[in-house]
């Protein structure tokens, strides 16, 4: 079967994992894949339940009662079908998105940036300096409308917890950390150690007060607690 092989430009969010569009900004990217996927739609809810490269002989592939079969044209949509078919893609790596599995931890880090400064005593938060489709919009959320025969994207939050995010949640997984780590220090520790471990606690329990003062939104505090002493 043929390979289809072009560039493609796609929209990205004014902020990362976060649904506000207006400043229009997009990247480009490369589908490098087969001409058609043929998909298996549910026919409530137009989610892809399924999908495959085009064959003839898929067409004649028995279905589900409730699904609908949608042949897609990879010279149309080479967004939605590089989100949906990711065998075998060296792109990331080839277009410099990712750092290659060969690269060392010191050019990895080239490829993040700050996304959340964090107080000080914490760590900042990163995030991809650029992000591919299949990282901006979530293919288990891509749906189909029957009415308006169009697919919709749904963008992928699966890095930030939830943004009505409260400070009682914030104080509730901090008081939870807490108790977890009550029993961790003990009297034959080295000393090192010990003073590790009460520095980490007191972290804990000065962080929502740190984050406040610091105007840290609640969502982003929970990317911002320090990591258990090794």
């Amino acid at each position: 079967m043929p390979k289809y092989n072009v560039k493609f430009k796609f929209p990205i969010p004014d902020r990362y994992q976060e649904d506000v569009w207006d400043q229009g900004l997009t990247d480009e990217y490369l589908y490098d894949g087969p001409e058609y996927l043929c998909v298996d739609l549910d026919e409530v809810t137009g989610k892809v339940d399924g999908h495959s490269f085009y064959q003839p002989e898929e067409l004649e592939r028995p279905i589900g009662l409730d699904d609908y079969r949608l042949t897609l044209d990879c010279k149309d949509e080479p967004m939605l079908c590089d989100i949906l078919d990711e065998r075998d893609d060296t792109t990331p790596w080839d277009l410099g998105f990712w750092p290659h599995p060969d690269d060392s931890i010191a050019i990895a880090d080239t490829y993040q940036e700050l996304w959340i400064k964090a107080p000080d005593g914490y760590e900042d938060v990163l995030k991809p300096k650029r992000c591919i489709p299949r990282e901006v919009y979530r293919k288990d959320d891509i749906y189909y409308d029957f009415e308006k025969e169009e697919f919709k994207f749904v963008i992928d939050t699966s890095d930030r917890p939830p943004m009505d995010t409260t400070w009682d949640d914030v104080r509730s997984r901090r008081d939870s950390e807490l108790q977890n780590t009550d029993s961790r220090i003990s009297s034959d520790m080295p000393e090192e150690t010990q003073e590790k471990w009460k520095i980490y606690r007191q972290k804990l329990r000065d962080l929502p007060a740190a984050m406040q003062e610091n105007s840290i939104l609640p969502w982003q505090a929970l990317m911002m607690f320090p990591d258990e002493p090794k």
